[in-house]
């Protein structure tokens, strides 16, 4: 009986393996090497599916009139890949606005970047970096408002793709207004057994969780 045609597909992967040996009647194309380019196979789609790992620094909080600066760090193997930067406005409390509250992303200190579709605009990376760096810059206004976040996302768009999201909580620097009132006509003076109701009124209203300092103060004999 004359030896049946080994499949062409299996010769066509010969460049991926070791040279042609003979094992037990097997060479190159046989079912043994079948076997080891499906492992191969099976080993490179595993490590191409697993993401890249990103490690993402910078303060996580700092007050509305400071601007702070994120890094994201990430092994490149010598290979040259695409990045972007960009926010979760859906995660986020404060509103992206180049032009007023509450703040933009830059590559600059100074800079207030347009927006497309969340991100900002595709950048090439060379192999030997990995290392890129974005600014949260923040717009000192004058409103008593409640602390705001901002989701910072970095995303890999070649090699393993990856991303990773930063939290930055941005701190409102104004204060918020507190009058007192007292309730009724006490009159003068109060009796040694006589009760004074004050009603307090707030600037703007408070969050969940948020507790305010509330300034008292009473002299007298």
């Amino acid at each position: 009986m004359s030896e049946q045609p080994k499949p062409i597909y299996l010769r066509r992967l010969r460049s991926f393996l070791p040279a042609p040996t003979a094992v037990d009647g097997f060479v190159l194309g046989g079912l043994r090497d079948a076997t080891v380019v499906l492992l191969w196979l099976v080993v490179a789609l595993t490590a191409r599916a697993q993401a890249q790992p990103i490690t993402m620094t910078g303060t996580a909080s700092a007050p509305e009139n400071q601007s702070t600066q994120l890094t994201a760090t990430f092994p490149t193997s010598g290979r040259s890949y695409r990045y972007q930067w960009g926010i979760n406005s859906g995660a986020s409390s404060a509103t992206y606005n180049r032009n007023g509250p509450d703040y933009a992303l830059g590559y600059t200190s100074s800079q207030r970047l347009a927006l497309s579709g969340g991100r900002l605009s595709v950048l090439s990376g060379l192999g030997n970096e990995g290392r890129h760096r974005v600014w949260v810059n923040v717009n000192d206004d004058n409103v008593d408002e409640p602390d705001e976040t901002v989701v910072v996302g970095f995303w890999i768009l070649d090699l393993q793709r990856g991303s990773k999201s930063f939290t930055y909580t941005i701190t409102d620097n104004d204060p918020t207004i507190v009058s007192l009132a007292t309730v009724g006509s006490p009159g003068s003076s109060l009796g040694e057994n006589s009760k004074l109701a004050f009603t307090v009124t707030l600037g703007r209203d408070l969050v969940a969780g948020e507790i305010i300092d509330v300034p008292l103060s009473m002299t007298g004999t």
